[in-house]
C-alpha cells in the first residue's frame, strides 16, 4: 500500500514453513531459511543476512525492521554509515521470552531497551502494547503508531453466503478454526467438546499444525471435523468462511500475548460476519463483548465453557450478525492507516 503512493519499498526476508499467500507485486530478496522455534539455529543465518541488509541500505533512507530479531540485525547493518538512515520497528508478536521471569528474559529486554533508544519510530500490531508492555514494562519514549493486523480493502463486498444457523444440519452449530493451529488449550478444549457432542457442533480445520502435530490424528478421527489442510492467505477465506457459523478465536499464547495481542481471526470475523468465540480477559473478548458479536470462555473450565456453547441459539446468532454488520469498515479493514505511516516516517527526516 505505501509502495502504491509512489515510494520505492525493496523487501528483504526469511523463508519459513507458513500457509500460503497470494502473489504481491513487489520484488523480494530472501535472506534465509529459517525453522519454527528454534531461536539458535537462526543465529548462523541472520548473520550471513547482515551483509545482504547492509547492501542495500546504501539506497534508502529507512530501514523497517518486523520483530526484535530483525530489528538487532537490521542495527547492525547501520553501524558506520555515513547517511543518517532512519529505523522502524515494528512489533507483531510479543515474545513470551521478553515477557518472562528470570535471567534470559531480563537479558532480551535489555537487549529490546538498548535497540529503542536508536530507533525513530515503533509500530504495535495492538494498541495494548503500548502501555502495557512498552511503558510500563520497558519504560520506553519512543513515537507510537498502532498498525493492526487488518483485513487488506477490496473492490467489492467479500462473496460470503449468508448462511442460517441451523443449515446444513438442523442444531449443529459449524465451527471454523483457520490459520496457525498452535493453541493446545483450545485443542485440548475442542476434543473434549466435539466427543462429548457429536451431534450438536462440527469443527472446520484449516492451516498449519504449529507444535501441535500430536493432535492432528485426534481430530482426524472425528467424524463432526474436517481439516483440509494449508491455504492461501487471502484468496481461500471466502470458501472457508462460507462453511461455518461461527469462529474459534480463543487462544492462550503466554501471559503477554493472551493478554495484550489481538488475533487476526478477530479481525477476519468481523470483516466476512461470522461471529467469534473468544478467550476472557484477552483484547479479542473485549471487543467482542463491547460490539457485542459473540461470546467469551474460559479455557481453563471446560465445563462452563461447554454450557456456554450449547447455549447459543438462533436469537443469539441473529443478533450478533446483525451487530457485526453494523461495524465501522474501519473496525476490521485497513482505511488511511499507510498514509498515516508514511506522514510519520517523512516527518522524523525533517
Amino acid at each position: 500500500m505505501i509502495n502504491k503512493l509512489d515510494v520505492k519499498c525493496t523487501v528483504l526476508g526469511f523463508e519459513r514453513e507458513h500457509y500460503e499467500a497470494s502473489p504481491w507485486d513487489l520484488d523480494t530478496t530472501s535472506l534465509g531459511r529459517l525453522t519454527h522455534a528454534r531461536l539458535l539455529k537462526r543465529i548462523p543465518v541472520m548473520i550471513r543476512s547482515i551483509f545482504k541488509i547492509r547492501k542495500e541500505v546504501k539506497s534508502h533512507d529507512v530501514l523497517y525492521c518486523f520483530n526484535l530479531d530483525i530489528l538487532f540485525i537490521g542495527w547492525l547493518s547501520t553501524i558506520f554509515k555515513r547517511k543518517n538512515i532512519k529505523i522502524v520497528y515494528d512489533l507483531a508478536d510479543i515474545h513470551k521470552v521478553l515477557g518472562g521471569q528470570g535471567f534470559l528474559p531480563s537479558l532480551f529486554r535489555t537487549i529490546e531497551r538498548f535497540l529503542l533508544e536508536r530507533t525513530d519510530l515503533v509500530v504495535v500490531a495492538s494498541p495494548a502494547y503500548i502501555e502495557g508492555y512498552f511503558r510500563k514494562v520497558q519504560n520506553a519514549s519512543n513515537i507510537f503508531f498502532p498498525i493492526e493486523n487488518k483485513m487488506l480493502p477490496v473492490d467489492k463486498s467479500p462473496s460470503i453466503e449468508k448462511k442460517s444457523f441451523d443449515s446444513p444440519k438442523s442444531g449443529v452449530l459449524r465451527i471454523g478454526y483457520f490459520g496457525m493451529i498452535r493453541c493446545e488449550s483450545s485443542l485440548k478444549f475442542l476434543l473434549h467438546l466435539l466427543e462429548k457432542n457429536k451431534d450438536d457442533f462440527e469443527l472446520h480445520l484449516a492451516g498449519i499444525f504449529l507444535l501441535t502435530e500430536s493432535y492432528k490424528p485426534h481430530f482426524e478421527a472425528l467424524e463432526n471435523v474436517s481439516y483440509s489442510g494449508p491455504f492461501v492467505y487471502p484468496d481461500d477465506l471466502p470458501e472457508l468462511y462460507n462453511k461455518v457459523d461461527i469462529i474459534w478465536a480463543a487462544h492462550i499464547h503466554g501471559e503477554t500475548n493472551t493478554k495484550w495481542a489481538i488475533s487476526n481471526r478477530f479481525y477476519q470475523g468481523c470483516f466476512y460476519k461470522r461471529p467469534l468465540i473468544t478467550q476472557k480477559q484477552t483484547q479479542d473478548s473485549k471487543r467482542v463483548e463491547s460490539y457485542n458479536i459473540g461470546t467469551t470462555l474460559n479455557l481453563n473450565d471446560f465445563d462452563e465453557s461447554e454450557q456456554i456453547l450449547k447455549s447459543i441459539n438462533k436469537e443469539k446468532m441473529d443478533t450478533w450478525i446483525e451487530n457485526m454488520r453494523r461495524l465501522p469498515k474501519e473496525v476490521h479493514t485497513y482505511t488511511d492507516e499507510h498514509t498515516k505511516l508514511l506522514e510519520m516516517i517523512k516527518s522524523l527526516h525533517k
